[in-house]
């Protein structure tokens, strides 16, 4: 890059092995991470920063390696984790929000880092990963007894 899109300076250059604070918006508010060793371009007039698509790679890496961290030293499962096991009883989130009785667009929040889900979503979670289709199918049933009641 040669002219600043921003301010239109030249004066840019490549910086390497840097840190570099990043925001990350959760559902309730904004977190900051210092994420190190990163590769970017600045401006320094306006001192706006560009990333490769390469850098950005690295950077999306980094924060998930943080955001995953959180989880475990909490004691939750992770995103990928939900996902796999979402994935695995065959449902989209909005159907396993809704057959579980989640709020809307829980699993969303929770397989991007977005919310924690709540001690006790994750222990049905753990629940229905080992206990799969049998618990699942009782959970369907005891809803189809509430729907008609």
């Amino acid at each position: 890059m040669n002219t600043c899109a921003t301010c239109g300076s030249e004066n840019i250059k490549k910086l390497t092995n840097q840190d570099l604070e990043v925001s990350f918006k959760t559902a309730t508010k904004v977190k900051k991470f210092n994420l190190s060793g990163l590769s970017f371009e600045k401006c320094f007039d306006c001192e706006e920063i560009y990333l490769s698509l390469e850098d950005i790679e690295i950077k999306e890496q980094k924060l998930n390696e943080i955001l995953v961290n959180e989880r475990k030293k909490k004691g939750l499962l992770t995103a990928q984790e939900i996902k796999e096991i979402r994935a695995s009883l065959g449902y989209s989130q909005d159907q396993l929000d809704k057959l579980l009785g989640f709020g809307a667009r829980s699993f969303a929040r929770w397989e991007t880092y977005r919310a924690d889900q709540s001690k006790a979503a994750d222990l049905l979670l753990r629940a229905l990963k080992s206990g799969g289709e049998p618990l699942l199918k009782t959970i369907i049933e005891e809803q189809k007894i509430k729907d008609v009641a």
